[in-house]
């Protein structure tokens, strides 16, 4: 935790950039060696909280989500994690200036059963497959508790979260953390990822670079 502290002064950037560079770095890593790296940046749809101060209440989620630019095609951790900071700061300017929380009612007004056929229509037809892909990958922060947590005597030492994976989006990340350290987990298919091994190696390798730069 000391070192991602470091490099968000150093950069002035934030926790959620620096773990968004270090999947960008494991990514361009993994797929330049299976020879798959695209020529154009990979891009992740990020879950933004939008829960208003004192006016949305604390019960039930109030989520948006962005698309952010991964910028895989930099070769230097640094400059990426530059890139990636400019890129989402704006995205969340512009939602923030939007009326993310209309487009939340509007949802809400419709039935789930609707919107639960759509999808299964959508992916039962075929039809899904030939809709053009907006995003490579998912990464959410799930911030964690500030002190440590203890349950019947015993201590929190850890805690990995998960998300779902979506037709033409194979890899999710989940960021979380405790008082001491940050992890980054994942969650893919044998198809994409065989066991897993390999790209966790690549998420630390990622972050040793990131981290070489504090």
């Amino acid at each position: 935790m000391r070192q991602v502290r470091k490099l968000e002064r150093k950069h002035k950037c934030t926790i959620n950039d620096i773990a968004l560079c270090v999947v960008a770095g494991a990514l361009r890593g993994y797929l330049l060696a299976c020879d798959e790296l695209p020529a154009e940046d990979l891009y992740t749809l990020m879950p933004m909280d939008i829960r208003r101060v004192g006016k949305d209440g604390a019960i039930g989620n109030h989520v948006s989500v962005a698309k952010v630019c991964l910028y895989t095609t930099l070769v230097d951790s640094k400059q990426r994690l530059q890139a990636i900071h400019g890129d989402s700061s704006q995205t969340k300017k512009r939602t923030n200036k939007s009326d993310a929380h209309a487009m939340l009612k509007l949802v809400d007004e419709i039935h789930p059963a609707i919107i639960l056929w759509l999808g299964q229509w959508l992916i039962a037809s075929g039809r899904i497959d030939a809709m053009p892909q907006l995003v490579n990958t998912v990464v959410t922060n799930v911030p964690g508790l500030s002190e440590a947590a203890w349950l019947a005597g015993a201590k929190l030492v850890d805690y990995l979260g998960f998300g779902p994976l979506a037709p033409n989006v194979g890899l999710f990340h989940t960021v979380s953390s405790t008082e001491d350290h940050i992890n980054v987990s994942f969650l893919s298919t044998g198809e994409f990822m065989g066991d897993g091994s390999e790209y966790r190696s690549w998420l630390a390798q990622s972050w040793l670079e990131l981290a070489a730069h504090r």
